[in-house]
């Protein structure tokens, strides 16, 4: 752990353009891995779903630790609820890129249908992470299990 906390101090000295921490780097990992090892242990998703999944999902961790932890945004008014929806938007780009990349790759003619679906589906699950989510947040700040992480 502690050699992951100097690369990411080296690179967070190296730029200033970007502050890269440990945060943003552990939920970019944690997105990556959460869906395959979904994928391995129940079968979904399934395999031609995975690779969209894994850009969407790591995108979110990438974004919401980059939000909370390098701009402080769980220090401000509403900041968790900001935080979620500019990773769901990332996310949701992310993967509409991936599948008009792999509709274009493979030639299906499929590839605005497939994102507009693919943003229709997901209302109801980005409805219920922004009622769900900043309460959960909330209590777990308050009980002091978020304290390490964010600052």
């Amino acid at each position: 752990r502690k050699s992951w906390m100097k690369i990411g101090m080296a690179m967070r000295g190296s730029t200033s353009i970007l502050p890269i921490t440990r945060l943003p780097f552990y939920g970019f990992i944690i997105g990556v891995l959460s869906p395959l090892l979904s994928s391995f242990i129940t079968g979904m998703p399934n395999l031609g779903r995975l690779p969209f999944m894994i850009g969407e999902l790591s995108m979110y961790g990438l974004i919401m630790g980059f939000t909370i932890h390098n701009l402080k945004m769980h220090e401000k008014p509403f900041g968790i609820i900001i935080s979620l929806i500019l990773s769901m938007i990332s996310g949701r780009l992310v993967y509409g890129i991936m599948i008009l990349l792999a509709d274009y790759i493979f030639k299906t003619n499929i590839g605005i249908v497939a994102v507009g679906v693919a943003i229709m589906m997901g209302v109801a699950g980005i409805l219920i992470q922004l009622v769900v989510i900043p309460p959960f947040i909330y209590l777990l700040r308050k009980w002091g299990l978020l304290n390490e992480f964010i600052r």
